[in-house]
């Protein structure tokens, strides 16, 4: 496997169009040189429109559910065939086509969103995909994903960076293709595509690809999967912020969260074993600390078992099932203790 940096016009497309109906400001600076471009887009009477069914959830608001079209859809925003399996199904290629695309391609050809991307943004767009691709060759992070994962014939990493994010990133496939699609972040007094946040980011949202992959070849690992989380998650509620459950509050994808952030901090710090020389474990158990502080209650038991794992995805169940029978004896305990009172 290799990692191969990309750039995206629908990325910046969506990016562009959600940026100005919320007005942001702080970006990287070719964010700031597309939103200064394209600025005049807000006079558009389709834009209006847009802005308008996304505050009525009309249609989708939620940032991501752009990136995930972006990579469904071809450069004239017309969707690719469908893809079930990866998610871009019937029903969201109907409600694209019904209820977005008629807007979207009025605003992209009013504004003639595509030349001048070509001309004005694409260049220096194109100087920061070599510029990671540079980096990545030389550092090859995708060998501690083959490691851990295993092989998989036929996978394709592709990585695009996304000026117009500030913070974290997206993960996303499409068939053989795993998309990671990654924002910027501060450092000290300005926005960059910083080298360790690229890393430690693409890390974790290529596990969720390769942790989804391997859960849904088994039926079975689904079904035990949904009934180990079913039962954990009811006894959860007052040790986890309410935060916590707004962001991630479906069983599955709370214990799916809180392992793959495991697995991130373990995998940084291998990464950064490998290339700095130096001993992560501080960094790491640092990590884990805030993590379990923040609400993933269980990170620590995910992780002390990575070390050992020869097959993550069973790492993952065997763990959800430790947990189950320690709350189980926990509980008998308590009430052998509440008998003795």
């Amino acid at each position: 496997m290799k990692i191969t940096v990309q750039t995206n016009k629908n990325i910046i497309f969506f990016g562009t169009l959600l940026s100005l109906i919320n007005n942001e400001k702080d970006f990287h600076p070719l964010g700031k040189k597309i939103v200064e471009e394209f600025k005049d887009i807000k006079g558009i009477e389709a834009f209006k429109e847009f802005e308008k069914s996304i505050k009525e959830k009309k249609i989708p608001s939620h940032p991501w559910q752009y990136k995930f079209l972006s990579i469904n859809l071809n450069n004239d925003l017309t969707p690719m065939s469908l893809s079930p399996m990866d998610g871009f199904g019937p029903k969201r290629g109907k409600g694209y086509i019904e209820d977005i695309y008629p807007i979207v391609n009025r605003i992209n050809k009013e504004s003639n969103f595509e030349e001048r991307y070509k001309e004005r943004i694409l260049p220096d767009y194109e100087v920061i995909v070599e510029d990671i691709q540079r980096r990545l060759d030389k550092e090859k992070p995708e060998d501690i994903l083959e490691k851990f994962w295993g092989k998989e014939p036929g996978i394709k990493l592709l990585f695009i960076p996304n000026p117009l994010r500030v913070g974290g990133g997206s993960s996303a496939s499409r068939e053989e293709r795993f998309y990671s699609i990654t924002g910027t972040v501060w450092s000290e007094d300005k926005i960059i595509f910083h080298p360790s946040h690229m890393v430690s980011n693409l890390l974790h949202e290529y596990s969720h690809l390769f942790f989804n992959r391997a859960l849904y070849k088994d039926r079975e690992l689904v079904e035990k999967n949904n009934e180990l989380c079913d039962l954990l998650f009811e006894g959860i509620g007052k040790d986890v912020d309410s935060e916590m459950f707004k962001n991630y509050g479906s069983p599955k994808i709370y214990f799916e969260e809180t392992f793959i952030r495991a697995v991130q901090v373990f995998l940084t710090g291998k990464f950064f074993e490998k290339v700095t020389k130096k001993d992560m474990t501080d960094k790491s158990l640092e990590s884990l600390k805030r993590l379990k502080n923040e609400g993933f209650i269980y990170i620590e038991n995910f992780y002390n078992r990575l070390e050992t794992s020869k097959r993550p995805i069973f790492t993952y169940i065997e763990v959800l099932e430790s947990i189950g029978k320690e709350d189980c004896l926990i509980k008998v305990k308590d009430n052998v203790e509440s008998g003795k009172k």
